[in-house]
């Protein structure tokens, strides 16, 4: 047993400590609580509280007032425009009844301008070695004709043979043999031909060419010559290949006041002018 006052271990049967003195009797009703301590009982666990639905009433009644105030609003939003339109501005309908009348008059003035435009194709008629921008659109029809980088390209769909030439020139005459090119400006003509050689020589042609004209300048290789001449105020200069049994052949003419802007066009283009095979 131990000293209830200091805690010293104290012999069995022993009334009083023996190191305080303190008396080491227990009351019954002391050592029988002792003996027997009360359990402490574990607190109640707490009982959840269950959580009432919502009551979607009130919702449903939200949505109706909602309906409503919009009703609200639509109906005054009308009744102030009415009177702005009818009621508050009586001078002003007026002219917004008026307002149709001038919408009516414009849609008439546009349906009067295809009429306008229609007669347009009439008046431009057909391209003429004059025609100047009405010669170029018929020369965009041409199937052997590409535009592009400022020149023309014409290829011929059944000879092959090829020339180019700056953007300005159009077409004004086309057969199945030949072509000629025109630029309006300067009055200048490019002929470009192809034709059986039924036996000739570049040499042969020289000749021929030579006894019609009086050339001013001539030259001849293995399959080409060359000649210039003037006549009539004119200044021609032709280029043929004799190949493959057929005669290619090139002619610039233009006025001898444009004979410098020809002489630059034929240092320029004549490189170009390609013979075809057939």
């Amino acid at each position: 047993m131990f000293c209830t006052n200091c805690g010293k271990q104290q012999p069995d049967g022993a009334k009083f400590c023996t190191n305080c003195g303190a008396s080491l009797a227990v009351p019954k009703s002391a050592g029988q609580t002792m003996r027997q301590p009360v359990a402490q009982q574990p607190a109640p666990a707490p009982v959840p509280t269950p959580t009432p639905e919502p009551d979607k009433k009130p919702g449903r009644g939200r949505g109706i007032g909602v309906a409503i105030a919009c009703a609200v609003i639509v109906i005054a939003a009308a009744a102030t425009v009415y009177f702005i339109l009818f009621a508050g501005n009586s001078g002003d309908s007026a002219q917004v009844a008026a307002a149709p009348a001038t919408t009516v008059a414009a849609s008439t003035d546009a349906a009067a301008e295809p009429a306008t435009t229609s007669d347009t194709p009439a008046t431009t008629g057909p391209a003429s070695p004059d025609a100047g921008n009405g010669a170029n659109a018929s020369a965009q029809e041409n199937v052997g004709e590409v535009r592009e980088a400022g020149d023309v390209t014409y290829t011929d769909p059944h000879y092959g043979f090829q020339l180019r030439l700056p953007g300005d020139y159009a077409i004004t005459s086309d057969s199945s043999d030949g072509i000629t090119y025109t630029d309006a400006a300067s009055q200048i003509s490019v002929y470009a031909y192809a034709m059986q050689s039924a036996g000739e020589t570049p040499h042969s042609m020289l000749e021929n060419l030579s006894a019609e004209t009086s050339p001013e300048y001539k030259a001849e290789g293995d399959d080409w010559c060359v000649a210039s001449w003037k006549a009539d105020g004119y200044e021609y200069y032709f280029k043929t290949y004799v190949t493959g049994g057929y005669d290619y052949g090139i002619q610039f003419s233009y006025p001898l006041s444009s004979a410098q802007a020809g002489s630059d066009l034929i240092e320029a283009y004549i490189q170009y002018f390609k013979p075809g095979t057939e």
